[in-house]
């Protein structure tokens, strides 16, 4: 079996981020023993000698840093390729080596545990649940993976009169369960364990009605319990876990359970070696703003409950309860803290970016989520009056969104691509963008810094954002709704794409998943003579209803338009392929203004009472604003009547159908109805009846459909001439029959159409 460069870094970025073991003072040689018995691998003794000289010069305080160093990697290498059983040069030993540098340089020793010392066969409810207070509601409270119900405690004092707690504290040291085999931990059996001991508590309790209230990870255990409980009513999420990060690095996508279990299987038992120091573990927790309260909290993470942040760490990587959450029907409060210091530690993008990902996978959650600046983990201690006022929306009426609180997180530090936005209105649509600004420092930016064909944040840091407030039609193709995305770029040589995703806060490019793509569109890069030292978005204004969003960077430059959009009043199907009969057709180009809209035809249709009219467009550009009329002699008479001002000018006519409009807001107003010449020619615009016209507009078809109640004509026959003339707005353009008119026959109403 062979190992994925990224696949065996991210194995070892995870012990990183999420571990510390408890180390035994036993000699090294045992422990190493026990370490390949444990494992189940043949070695000879040679090898089981090298690795105990390996170890005692790792473990070694004395032998200098770099010795140190080597002695590690060398260890990790040989002990990688006897797990996987690969040759020597399909593992990446430089990354090894630079991880085994990271690992032993910041608290200099690692540890190899002895497995059979640690944890029992059972856990019981009174060993790791507590009940306290005594409030009518009840919230079952639950810590991150290994921690102690003990990060509650500012929370519990804030509402301690309104409610019962039921805390549950993770099994840690001793008192836990025993390390199982290489499948035990894609089985959860810790997990699984903890929950049974949880849902035998809720039943003897007899609690009919609970809000589980989570902290990290804790949100996989409430989940979890709701597959065999009714007792949780809803889940308030703060800053909630419910699934790893974990991506299969062949496809980008979430991994897979066979993927997962792959992973899990090579992990162990490798990852319970290293130990690792308090320092590395308050820089991922980061649980408080407050250093006093922070280091409080932290101090619980001790030799004695260690190894537990690992093991149940190591089997939640190993699950995927997105289906779960597909069908679950209980409201869930997600609330993240963020921090503009672009840190990934405090600005949890992976927690936000898992959240939005669920809202879009499963829609029919009633799921909220508020994102809480200038906090960390323990948002209830950070922004007190904040979470107050969410925790209290959610708890009064779970069912109703919560109202969002509008504030701004502050940077807090200098950093080297410091934050930047541009903002455009265009009519009654807000486009803005926010990204961070890096500089060239002597760099090269694109095919060196910024690798061709790859996906890229187009920018720094966390993923560029770009937000409209309505929906937007980009290069006049390209639908996107209203809402906040992700903008990447994927440069090439030649040609760029420009891809926009779904998912608006992420930290770079890292966990792009191209399943959550609203848009993908090639774009073509320009040539800058003059070079930008700093990356730098622009916004120009281009049109009434336009702007050109641009990036440029060293000698590049990349763009497309936004444009406004709203929908057109579009004709049904039965409507566009009725039996039409042709009245009149009429040549390009002969309108008074080349600009506007030019009629090619007019036919027409009777149903029962209503007569249908299809006006056939050369050209149909201006979706804004649009103009139509049916110039009808009603007696077919043309002795009588005015004469039209239009080409036609020996068209005399007696009623108009007119239609002169223009877009306001999301639809059109203007003048719609039956006028008499009098008021036509004039100007006084008053209309015999008025918005009792149907119309619809086809801009890809390119044709303008008008229906009338033939009532409202109050003809005097049923033979009627008539011409037809289109424009925009209150501009007449062209006339459709410059020289010539139609005669219709109406038939009786109520009988079929032509």
């Amino acid at each position: 079996m062979k190992v994925r460069p990224i696949a065996l870094a991210s194995i070892i970025l995870f012990v990183l981020c999420a571990s510390l073991l408890y180390a035994q003072d036993s000699p090294v040689a045992p422990r190493v023993t026990n370490l390949v018995e444990y494992t189940g691998l043949t070695l000879d003794d040679d090898t089981l000698n090298y690795w105990i000289d390996l170890v005692s010069i790792g473990e070694s305080v004395e032998e200098q840093v770099n010795d140190r160093n080597e002695a590690w990697s060398k260890f990790l290498l040989s002990l990688y390729r006897h797990l996987e059983s690969v040759p020597n040069n399909s593992v990446n030993e430089t990354s090894l080596q630079a991880w085994s540098q990271f690992l032993t340089f910041p608290f200099l020793t690692g540890r190899i545990l002895d497995f059979r010392k640690i944890g029992r066969d059972k856990i019981s409810s009174n060993e790791i649940i507590l009940r306290t207070g005594y409030g009518k509601k009840h919230l079952l409270l639950i810590p991150p993976f290994g921690f102690s119900s003990d990060v509650f405690e500012d929370f519990k004092k804030q509402y301690q009169d309104e409610f019962t707690f039921h805390e549950v504290s993770f099994p840690s040291g001793l008192n836990t369960l025993r390390y199982p085999d290489r499948e035990g931990y894609f089985e959860a059996k810790w997990l699984s364990e903890v929950e049974s001991v949880v849902l035998s508590y809720l039943k003897e309790a007899n609690i009919p009605e609970i809000t589980a209230v989570t902290l990290g990870t804790g949100t996989y255990t409430a989940i979890k319990l709701t597959e065999n409980t009714s007792s949780i009513k809803a889940i308030v999420c703060i800053n909630g876990q419910y699934k790893s990060d974990l991506v299969d690095p062949g496809t980008g996508s979430d991994a897979s359970l066979a993927y997962r279990k792959a992973v899990s299987e090579r992990a162990f038992p490798v990852s319970l070696v290293i130990q690792f120091s308090p320092g590395v573990l308050a820089r991922n927790y980061g649980l408080s703003m407050d250093p006093v309260k922070n280091q409080k909290y932290l101090n619980q993470i001790t030799p004695e409950n260690a190894n537990a942040i690992l093991r149940y760490g190591q089997e939640f990587k190993a699950q995927d309860i997105t289906p779960l959450l597909k069908n679950l029907k209980i409201p869930i409060l997600s609330m993240i803290s963020i921090h503009n210091d672009q840190s990934v530690q405090v600005a949890d993008k992976s927690a936000i970016r898992s959240w939005e990902e669920l809202r879009i996978i499963a829609p029919d959650l009633p799921l909220y989520l508020v994102t809480v600046p200038e906090s960390q983990n323990l948002i209830f201690l950070d922004r007190p009056h904040l979470f107050n006022s969410y925790f209290r929306q959610f708890m009064d009426d779970p069912l109703r969104p919560v109202e969002i609180h509008p504030t701004e997180p502050i940077a807090t530090v200098e950093l080297p691509s410091p934050m930047a936005s541009v903002t455009q209105n265009i009519e009654s649509t807000r486009i803005s963008v926010e990204y961070s600004q890096p500089a060239l420092n002597g760099r090269i930016a694109f095919g060196e810094l910024v690798p061709y064909d790859k996906v890229w944040r187009a920018g720094a840091n966390s993923a560029t954002v770009l937000e409209t407030s309505r929906d937007i039609l980009i290069n006049n193709r390209h639908f996107l709704k209203a809402g906040r995305y992700s903008l990447f770029f994927a440069p090439g040589k030649s040609e760029w794409q420009a891809i926009i995703n779904k998912i608006p806060d992420q930290w770079g490019a890292f966990n792009y998943k191209r399943d959550f793509d609203a848009l993908r569109f090639n774009l073509e890069p320009k040539h800058l003579n003059n070079k930008r030292e700093f990356l730098f978005y622009e916004l120009k204004r281009t049109k009434l209803d336009e702007v050109s969003l641009m990036m440029s960077w060293e000698n590049t430059m990349i763009s497309f338009d936004i444009a406004s959009y709203f929908e057109l009043p579009a004709p049904p199907e039965k409507l566009v392929t009725a039996s039409w009969k042709q009245l009149l057709t009429d040549k390009e180009g002969d309108g008074v203004n080349q600009s506007l809209t030019d009629g090619k035809a007019l036919s027409y249709f009777q149903s029962g009472d209503s007569l249908w009219f299809k006006f056939d467009l050369h050209k149909y550009e201006n979706k804004k604003a649009f103009a139509l009329n049916v110039l009808i002699d009603a007696d077919n008479n043309q002795t009588t009547g005015s004469p039209w001002f239009g080409t036609n000018t020996n068209f005399t006519f007696d009623k108009a159908l007119t239609l002169w409009m223009q877009k306001s807001g999301n639809g059109f107003q203007g003048l719609n109805g039956i006028m008499l010449p009098d008021d036509f020619t004039s100007g006084n615009q008053n209309l015999d009846y008025r918005n009792n016209l149907t119309y619809y507009l086809d801009m890809e078809r390119k044709m303008y459909i008008a229906g009338v109640p033939i009532s409202d004509l109050q003809l005097q026959g049923r033979k009627i001439r008539l011409i037809g003339a289109v424009g925009e707005f209150q501009t007449w353009n062209d006339d459709i029959g410059d020289e010539e008119s139609a005669v219709i026959t109406l038939k009786k109403t109520g009988t079929n159409s032509n």
